[in-house]
């Protein structure tokens, strides 16, 4: 039973130990790109940021397509995906995303593949570099509904005059939430550059679940001075996850049914033995300092005599000594000793009275026997006491029934 509730509470709460791993890994990348833009001399940065603005202005302007199709940036061929790759590849992430109102602290990566989007947002190709501008719009896209990850599963919480952070290279770049759309995959119009105008969209799929469509929510640059103060103020390190309650339920169930499981002692009182157990376990309580008043002793019955035993077979036949009485020993129970629990014998049987012609005329037969076939078989020591009185009355009575 334990070991089902141990795999119950781990299967529900696998999604949320999951997200809680990615959240402190993207953390720890978020935190490295710090890390990474603060080492870089301030020439390096420049530079970069100058060859970023030139890609931007060197853009064709044709026409995008979904985030979530395989793109150009899929195919190292394809004239401008080299210039692409090395443009702000001096760190390891392009730069970094916060979204206060949801709590969304990512890095962004060069293109939507499945490695960028895997591990945070990704900036879809052919749309401008999130350095800000003049008639640029960069598109930035990023999953939800994820089992192992939380990046934009709230974005659709997001309102007209919410506003968003781009950190790139240590420049920070604030926009506002003007506009919010849901398109199918193939409607980009949306996407497209505007002159005199900065913008930068945030793409995710929704229904979660589903996908059917796309969520737009498109924000307009505005000055970072008026806004970087309060809750845009932007920390060095990345967004930590929050306690992790899910080790908590993990623990906590499986605890409360083994305690709830655990056998309980009993709270009645004790089982009293028997009062006869009681009776013969308790001692003998002890003599009273003062004698009883001297009563009159009850008379005592005649003992009942025993009649001695009689022969079985008359006067011929020798007693048969008693058995000689067992020892008395104790038994281990209850009792003092086995003499006393052994049932008392039975007086014997007074032994039936045989006339006295039936036992000539059976002496008679023998010794006609004993003449007809001679002397017995079995040698006259083994004969016994009986045979031999039997024999010798036998041949006493024939002799005098041969004489007149």
């Amino acid at each position: 039973m334990l070991i089902l509730a141990v795999l119950g509470v781990g299967v529900l709460q696998y999604p949320s130990a999951v997200s809680w791993f990615t959240a402190h890994v993207q953390a720890s990348q978020v935190t490295g790109y710090s890390e990474e833009v603060d080492r870089l001399p301030l020439a390096v940065r420049e530079a970069e940021l100058s060859d970023a603005v030139e890609y931007n202005s060197h853009l064709p302007g044709s026409p995008l397509g979904d985030p979530y199709n395989p793109g150009p940036e899929a195919n190292p061929s394809v004239e401008g995906v080299a210039q692409y790759f090395d443009t702000l590849a001096s760190t390891s992430a392009m730069a970094r995303l916060r979204i206060p109102t949801i709590g969304v602290d990512l890095p962004i990566y060069h293109g939507t593949g499945d490695e960028a989007l895997s591990h945070g947002v990704g900036h879809m190709f052919g749309s401008s570099l999130p350095v800000g501008g003049a008639g640029t719009h960069a598109v930035l896209a990023a999953h939800s509904g994820l089992v192992n990850a939380k990046m934009f599963d709230d974005l659709h919480k997001l309102q007209t005059g919410d506003r968003f952070t781009v950190i790139v290279l240590g420049e920070i770049l604030t926009y506002e939430v003007d506009q919010i759309l849901v398109v199918t995959p193939n409607d980009t119009e949306a996407l497209r550059a505007e002159a005199e105008r900065d913008y930068i969209t945030l793409v995710t799929c929704t229904p979660i679940g589903v996908n059917s469509h796309r969520v737009l929510v498109r924000g307009e640059r505005i000055a970072t001075n008026a806004a970087a103060s309060g809750s845009l103020a932007v920390p060095e390190a990345g967004q930590r996850p929050g306690f992790p309650w899910w080790a908590v339920i993990i623990v906590g169930v499986p605890s409360a049914f083994a305690l709830a499981l655990r056998p309980r002692r009993s709270s009645r009182p004790p089982r009293q033995p028997a009062p006869h157990r009681v009776a013969q376990h308790t001692p003998a309580p002890p003599a009273p300092t003062q004698p009883p008043l001297a009563q009159p002793a009850p008379p005592q019955p005649a003992p009942m005599q025993t009649p001695p035993p009689r022969r079985p077979f008359g006067r011929h036949l020798p007693e048969q000594p008693a058995p000689a009485p067992l020892p008395a020993q104790p038994c281990g129970r209850h009792c003092a000793t086995t003499e006393e629990r052994r049932p008392q014998p039975r007086p014997a049987r007074r032994a039936a009275r045989v006339p006295l012609w039936r036992r000539v005329l059976r002496a008679l037969r023998v010794g006609r026997r004993q003449c007809r076939h001679g002397a017995s078989r079995q040698p006259p020591e083994t004969l016994s006491s009986a045979s031999r009185s039997l024999a010798s009355h036998a041949a006493s009575s024939s002799r005098e029934s041969s004489h007149p």
